[in-house]
């Protein structure tokens, strides 16, 4: 849909991480910058980080919340189409829930539908 990579790491080691960046073949000075970023610094559940035009959430949970899911797929279709030069606005809202509805709709015919 648009020129981006959004990666998705659930419960993965830090050396596992990098291994994952390596293979989707992200730019290495995009690898430098997320993986300097501070790989679990504060969070619990998730967290995201965006470079260029990868965006990476990791999981460190097998079975993430829903809500935790939307949450980091939101903060992925924000930077999504703020790199694609398409800010939010009341004009442009409608682009952004769509793009976030095919995130999730993606992330969990990929990862099996939740149960609640």
């Amino acid at each position: 849909m648009y020129n981006s990579v959004v990666l998705i790491a659930i419960n993965v080691t830090d050396d596992k991480l990098y291994k994952l960046l390596k293979k989707a073949k992200v730019r290495k000075t995009s690898r430098v910058e997320i993986l300097s970023a501070g790989i679990n610094e504060g969070a619990d559940v998730a967290w995201c980080i965006s470079h260029e035009e990868t965006t990476l959430i990791r999981f460190f949970t097998d079975k993430p919340p829903v809500d935790t899911v939307v949450h980091e797929l939101l903060h992925a279709a924000i930077h999504i189409l703020r790199y694609v030069g398409i800010p939010l606005t009341s004009s442009s809202e409608e682009a952004y829930t769509y793009l976030l509805d095919n995130l999730v709709g993606r992330y969990y015919k990929f990862f099996k539908s939740p149960k609640n």
